[in-house]
C-alpha cells in the first residue's frame, strides 16, 4: 500500500476550548443555533441538522433516502457503526468489496451489487484515505432507470423521428409503446381540464390566432379508453423498478411505405375494420365496434382531437350475431391481454362489466 499522510481522527481542541465548552454547559447556555449557523456558513449548506453522532446521522440519511427493507450497498470492510445504522434504519445490506491497495470501493464488485438492485450506496473514506467518488458517481449514473415512453396513434404525426429500439441493458432500460386507435387525450382526461369558458377567458382579447379548420368536421368524437393502457404501463413500470421484472415489449404501429405528407387517417396500415395494425392492443381495436382515428387533419391543435366512425347495426350484426358472441370474443381478448400484462385485472373486469354498453 502506498504511504500516505494519515489525517487526524480527532478534533484538535485546545485546553482553553474544552474549558470554555464546560463553562457554557454548566451555565446552561444553548449554543446549538450558533453551531448550525457556523456549519452552514463553512459548508455552504441551506439546512443543518445536529445529531449526537455520525451513526445517528447515517440512520437519518438511510431513513430519508432508502425504502424500508430495501437493500443498500455498503463496503464489506468498514466500521461496525455502518451495520448498526443499517439495523436501526431497518434496511437490508448488500456488500461490495474494497480495493486493498486504495481502500476505495472495488468498482467491479460495486457494479455487480448495483446490478442486483439497491436504493442507495454508502461509501466510507477509511482511515482518512479519500475514496474514488468520481468513479462511484459514474457507476451510479451508468446503472440507469426503467423508462416507458407512450405515444398514442394521434401523437405519431409529430413523433415519428423519435422512434428508437427498446433497450434491454442495465444502462438502457427502455420501452416505447404506440397505442393503436388512441387519441392524445380521452374524455376522462378532459374532465380535469379547464372548461371552454375558462379557456376563452384566459386568452388575450381580440380574435384567436388564425389556424386551418380541423377536418373532417362532422364526425363522432372519440371516447377511446386511453386510461387502460396507462394503468397497465404504470403497473408494469412499478414492477420493473421494485421487482426487476422488465415491462413487455410493444410492437410499433404499422405505417404505409409511401412518403407523402403525414395524414392521421391514411398513414397507417389498417385491418378489415379500418383500424391501425400493430402497436399496443386493446379490446377497443381487437373486438371493435368502431373505426378509431387518433387525430384530425389541419392545424397543430387538430392533432389533439381524435374521432371515430361507429359501426352500423348491419356491420355489428355481421361481426357479432348476438350478445353471447360479442361477450365471448371480448372475454378471450381480455384474458389474453391480461396474461400479456397489457391490461390490469381491475380494468379487465370493468371492460367485461361494461360489455353490454360497448356494443
Amino acid at each position: 500500500m502506498p504511504i500516505r499522510r494519515q489525517l487526524t481522527v480527532a478534533s484538535p481542541l485546545t485546553a482553553s476550548q474544552i474549558i470554555g465548552a464546560a463553562r457554557d454547559a454548566i451555565a446552561g447556555r444553548d449554543l446549538r443555533a450558533s453551531v448550525r449557523t457556523s456549519l452552514a456558513r463553512t459548508f455552504e449548506a441551506q439546512n443543518v441538522l445536529l445529531t449526537d453522532s455520525g451513526t445517528s446521522a447515517l440512520v437519518l440519511a438511510l431513513r430519508m433516502f432508502a425504502k424500508p427493507l430495501a437493500p443498500v450497498a455498503m463496503p464489506a470492510y468498514a466500521c461496525v457503526d455502518l451495520i448498526a445504522a443499517a439495523r436501526r434504519a431497518n434496511i437490508r445490506v448488500r456488500f461490495f468489496d474494497v480495493d486493498p491497495q486504495t481502500l476505495s470501493p472495488d468498482m467491479d464488485s460495486l457494479r455487480r451489487v448495483m446490478a442486483e438492485g439497491v436504493s442507495a450506496v454508502v461509501v466510507a473514506h477509511l482511515y482518512g484515505f479519500p475514496a474514488d467518488m468520481p468513479a462511484v458517481m459514474k457507476a451510479a449514473h451508468d446503472v440507469g432507470v426503467p423508462v416507458i415512453e407512450i405515444f398514442t396513434q394521434g401523437d405519431m404525426g409529430t413523433n415519428l423521428t423519435t422512434r428508437r429500439p427498446d433497450g434491454n441493458t442495465l444502462e438502457d432500460q427502455f420501452r416505447r409503446y404506440e397505442v393503436a386507435g388512441a387519441p392524445h387525450v380521452d374524455p376522462w382526461e378532459n374532465l380535469s381540464f379547464a372548461s371552454d369558458v375558462d379557456q376563452n377567458r384566459s386568452r388575450p382579447s381580440g380574435p384567436p390566432p388564425s389556424e386551418p379548420a380541423c377536418q373532417p368536421a362532422d364526425v363522432t368524437p372519440t371516447d377511446f379508453p386511453n386510461r387502460y393502457v396507462f394503468d397497465a404501463a404504470w403497473r408494469n413500470l412499478d414492477r420493473w423498478v421494485r421487482a426487476k421484472v422488465p415491462a413487455p415489449h410493444g410492437m410499433p404501429l404499422e405505417l404505409k411505405s409511401d412518403t407523402g405528407p403525414f395524414r392521421p387517417d391514411t398513414a397507417f396500415v389498417t385491418d378489415a375494420y379500418g383500424n391501425a395494425k400493430g402497436g399496443v392492443r386493446t379490446p377497443a381495436v381487437d373486438v371493435p365496434t368502431a373505426r378509431w382515428v387518433g387525430a384530425k387533419t389541419g392545424g397543430f391543435s387538430c392533432l389533439f382531437i381524435g374521432y371515430k366512425y361507429p359501426f352500423t347495426p348491419a356491420q355489428l350484426a355481421r361481426l357479432y350475431p348476438n350478445d353471447a358472441t360479442y361477450r365471448s370474443k371480448l372475454q378471450r381478448d381480455v384474458t389474453r391481454l391480461r396474461a400479456q400484462r397489457w391490461l390490469t385485472p381491475e380494468d379487465g373486469e370493468e371492460i367485461l362489466g361494461r360489455a353490454g354498453h360497448n356494443r
